[in-house]
């Protein structure tokens, strides 16, 4: 009998009585949620294996199988490419089936979970996954059944991770995978130099899963180290992540004089693994990068704008990956920051005059609702039917302080001068401002290039700068450089600037800082961020401040 049929004679023998005191009926394999959780788990093991191949044919057949792979893509995008692979030799529009983020996974009732809660390598998973534990008596009384057996396991775990068979310990480490807890990541930390190279990848791995930065620099050493089979066993790790990152340094393994035979094999099966990942559907946000230093420590902030579905998982830092000068760096930090949203608000409207801009300023904000009319602080206008030169007025003040206006040049240079006033004045009172250029159609031909340098100079200050902009108004390339600077350019159809303003006030946004111990900024002259999760891409990159 296969693995899969002893699961389902245990399961038959444990069937949940009805309300009526008798058997359920029908096959336990034809519930969805059970099958899904036994799906979940198991393949989340990243083995190519007999039972995992009966078990897609299954969730290919009851149509189940994009739920499965957008549960497991939240927190192991390498394992789900792995199912997503095998499942496509079953069939080859399996691809068609991943679900996209916006979809809710079925959910698993208490009634079904307890009937696995008394399986050992599921009892774990429903205490992990399931609210329902902490409200239902029943399934409590299961899982602390449960516990006891457990326990009994975890107390022989750490001698079974120092056993002298190296298959013990390499299967003893990819037991605590999935796990973040300071424990584990403790013990995976100090598997990682275990002189058997199937035990440290395995640790590499799991302080991936774990989010931790350090798994990523471990690998790149590994996949260094004179020994061939330590160098096989980094690149299956690499792998396994299906973290983009590596290819780059899968493909100079690649062109290396004398490549074993087993390393080769290995390069080509990470390699495909890899790029099964990034076939994976996922939703974009924007990501800007903000006070890249001129000097000292590496250390700067990315700020996520819009995307990410309530079913996304938290982002992890082994989310990120870091180029400087066009090269990967393997040591590096990355923290989530508890900002929030803007503090302040600066707009700039165009109109005929610098006081009829600024009054449109204000009228957008109002209309926009929420928290805009209380965060304008600064209205900044400028005229768009003159050539010579351009009326720019400071109408609100600071701090709603008395009117001025001044004159500036219409050309780029001039605009640049403007807000590089206004932004230092910001930057300077204020922690977390925004400047929100509005662009029309009719805006004058200098002002797309300018916008891009302007954006630069924002970020260098740790002020946001975005760009609503009427469709069209803004030819590609221009919001090509925009995004390139780090700025989101934010359509509003139909001069729909308050509407726009809004959802970018309100927007759900993260903020985090990365950092790279190991370089000093004056080296650096560009950084680029990638953003690669379960459900998230997206990427910036940004200049050194002078």
């Amino acid at each position: 009998m296969s693995a899969l049929g002893v699961l389902d004679s245990f399961v038959r023998s444990r069937r949940i009585p009805s309300a009526r005191g008798e058997p359920a009926g029908g096959d336990w394999l034809d519930q969805d949620a059970l099958l899904m959780a036994v799906a979940a788990v198991l393949l989340a093991e990243g083995k190519d294996s007999q039972m995992t191949r009966q078990l897609l044919a299954r969730l290919l057949r009851r149509g189940l199988l994009g739920d499965v792979l957008a549960l497991l893509a939240r927190t192991d995008p390498g394992a789900a490419s792995l199912a997503l692979q095998l499942a496509a030799r079953l069939d080859p529009a399996a691809a068609r089936t991943f679900r996209p983020a916006s979809v809710q996974p079925r959910r698993v009732s208490a009634d079904e979970e307890a009937a696995l809660a008394e399986w050992l390598r599921l009892a774990a998973y429903a205490v992990d996954k399931l609210d329902a534990a902490h409200e239902d008596r029943h399934l409590r009384s299961r899982l602390a059944l449960a516990w006891g057996r457990l326990s009994r396991i975890a107390a022989e775990g750490e001698a079974w991770l120092e056993d002298s068979d190296s298959r013990v310990r390499a299967n003893a480490v990819e037991s605590l995978w999935g796990r973040s807890d300071t424990q584990a990541v403790q013990l995976l930390a100090r598997k990682l130099d275990d002189p058997h190279h199937r035990v440290a990848a395995n640790a590499a791995v799991g302080l991936y899963l774990a989010g931790r930065p350090e798994a990523v620099s471990a690998l790149a050493s590994m996949a260094r180290h004179e020994d061939h089979a330590r160098r096989a066993a980094a690149v299956w790790a690499m792998g396994r992540t299906g973290d983009a990152r590596f290819l780059p340094l899968l493909a100079e393994m690649r062109r290396s004089k004398a490549v074993p035979v087993t390393l080769l094999r290995n390069i080509v099966l990470a390699r495909e693994r890899i790029r099964q990942v990034e076939e994976l559907p996922r939703e974009t946000v924007e990501i800007r990068l903000e006070k890249i230093p001129a000097k000292g420590g590496l250390q700067f902030m990315a700020r996520l704008w819009g995307g990410g579905s309530d079913n996304a998982a938290p982002l992890r830092p082994t989310d990120f990956a870091l180029e400087c000068n066009g090269q990967s760096v393997w040591e590096y930090r990355a923290w989530r920051s508890s900002l929030a949203g803007p503090d302040t608000l600066a707009l700039v409207v165009a109109g005929d005059s610098a006081e009829h801009a600024a009054r449109r300023a204000a009228d957008i904000a109002s209309e926009a609702g929420g928290a805009a009319p209380a965060l304008l602080r600064l209205a900044l206008g400028y005229e768009n039917r003159r050539t010579d030169t351009v009326r720019a007025g400071d109408i609100l003040g600071l701090g709603h302080g008395p009117a001025s206006a001044e004159s500036f040049a219409a050309d780029p240079a001039g605009w640049a001068a403007m807000i590089q006033r206004a932004v230092r004045r910001l930057s300077a009172n204020q922690d977390r401002a925004l400047f929100a250029a509005v662009v029309e159609r009719s805006a004058p031909e200098w002002l797309g290039p300018a916008l891009a340098a302007s954006a630069r100079d924002c970020a260098a200050q740790g002020v946001h700068f975005t760009v609503l902009h009427e469709p069209a108004a803004l030819e590609p390339p221009v919001l090509e450089a925009l995004r390139a600077a780090g700025c989101a350019a934010v359509p509003a159809p139909g001069g729909g600037f308050a509407a726009a303003l809004r959802v970018l006030i309100e927007a759900p946004q993260e903020a985090w800082f990365i950092e790279a111990p190991s370089l000093r900024a004056e080296d650096v002259r560009g950084v680029k961020l990638f953003l690669r999760s379960g459900w998230l891409r997206g990427e910036a990159e940004a200049q050194r401040a002078s």
